[in-house]
């Protein structure tokens, strides 16, 4: 990201419309990996005519999958294919969606605000805190540091003290974790 966070995106297959029914066990078994994601980035094609039925069909299958609930960010790919259209029109996008981000990833467009929009979705989502972990809990630094962004790390005569940043759907399991080998954590330093 911008500010140098890591994250892990992974791609799903798109969402079809009205999929045969022998289909539709199995394309809903390949989006269980969004089940476990902290934000789901919705891409639709924006030069396509049907694009609010396709984004209708994602909100609905994400309905079906138990998923509604879950931080999502709309991303309008391909405004690029919008100059000769004159039906749609980025200002028009814009007043429909509001809260998406407009890119074109063919040149490049919007690229940068993709990415400190995401940023600053995850972060928004997260918590400051700070820990303490004792050194005989050290096998599970190689844990918080793949689900949580250590902002800064102290060592003391006991173990380390760390100031993390957490995301929400992160946080009462690390925290748990934590306190399984003997580390505590303070309330929260501040809302991100």
């Amino acid at each position: 990201m911008p500010s140098g966070y890591d994250v892990l995106l992974s791609d799903t297959v798109g969402f079809i419309r009205k999929l045969p029914a022998h289909l539709v066990a199995s394309f809903h078994s390949t989006l269980a990996e969004a089940a476990d994601s902290d934000v789901l980035i919705h891409v639709a094609d924006c030069s396509h005519p049907a694009l609010d039925r396709h984004i209708e069909a994602v909100i609905e299958t994400l309905a079906q999958l138990g998923m509604e609930s879950k931080p999502q960010l709309l991303v309008l790919n391909k405004v690029d294919n919008l100059s000769g259209c004159t039906t749609t029109s980025v200002d028009s996008l814009r007043e429909r969606y509001p809260h998406a981000v407009l890119i074109s990833a063919a040149s490049g467009y919007n690229i940068q605000r993709l990415l400190r929009r995401m940023e600053q979705f995850v972060v928004e989502r997260s918590t400051r805190t700070r820990v303490f972990l004792p050194f005989r809990a050290m096998n599970q630094l190689p844990y918080i540091y793949s689900n949580a962004v250590v902002e800064q790390r102290q060592e003391t005569e006991r173990g380390i003290i760390l100031d993390l940043l957490i995301p929400e759907p992160r946080s009462a399991r690390l925290v748990a974790v934590l306190e399984q080998f003997g580390g505590n954590v303070e309330p929260s330093l501040e809302h991100a």
